[in-house]
């Protein structure tokens, strides 16, 4: 009978032994599945807690960056609309002195062509001065000889006269002496 023993007691035995440990395994298990489950939940809550710290940072950087270009944008636009009006200022400058050099070069051919014009006016006048002092001396030297040639037809006149006197008083000279030798 000892045998018989052996084929109880061993499985009474390990059935003691599974007992003990299913009683050990199930009381501490649902207690395991429940930190597992407590440590799945605050795993999943640092997760979100995590992402939502990135969420927020992010969305803090985004905001900061979005400011940043829009500030960026902002003076951007400004330089150039200092840079459009700077150009246009530049091209309208460009443009009044192109106007004022035109008008000088338009001033200096026209006051070129008056002094041209006025130095030609200057030697026709010096020209004709030069001919009005010739022909004046050649007037005067007209003149002299026609006071020369009216002093000799003076001259002539009072010969003539001279002439025509002494014929009158030669015919009255020989009138009186005909009417002397007549009487």
């Amino acid at each position: 009978m000892k045998k018989t023993y052996v084929y109880f007691l061993v499985p009474l035995v390990g059935l003691v032994i599974f007992g003990a440990i299913y009683w050990n395994f199930s009381s501490g298990y649902d207690k395991h599945l429940e930190d597992i489950a407590a440590q799945a939940k605050e795993a999943k809550q640092k997760k979100l807690e995590v992402s939502n710290l990135e969420k927020k940072k992010a969305y803090d950087e985004a905001v900061a960056a979005s400011d940043r270009r829009k500030k960026e944008k902002d003076a951007k636009e400004k330089r150039d609309a200092a840079d459009a009006e700077a150009r246009e200022q530049a091209i309208d400058q460009r443009n009044r002195v192109q106007r004022e050099a035109f008008s000088l070069t338009q001033k200096i051919d026209r006051l070129t062509k008056d002094v041209e014009a006025a130095k030609k006016e200057i030697a026709d006048i010096e020209d004709d001065k030069t001919k009005a002092v010739a022909e004046q001396a050649h007037l005067r030297t007209l003149v002299q000889m026609a006071q020369e040639n009216a002093k000799g037809m003076e001259a002539v006149l009072q010969k003539i006269k001279d002439a025509d006197e002494a014929a009158i008083a030669a015919a009255k000279a020989a009138a009186a002496a005909a009417a002397a030798a007549k009487k």
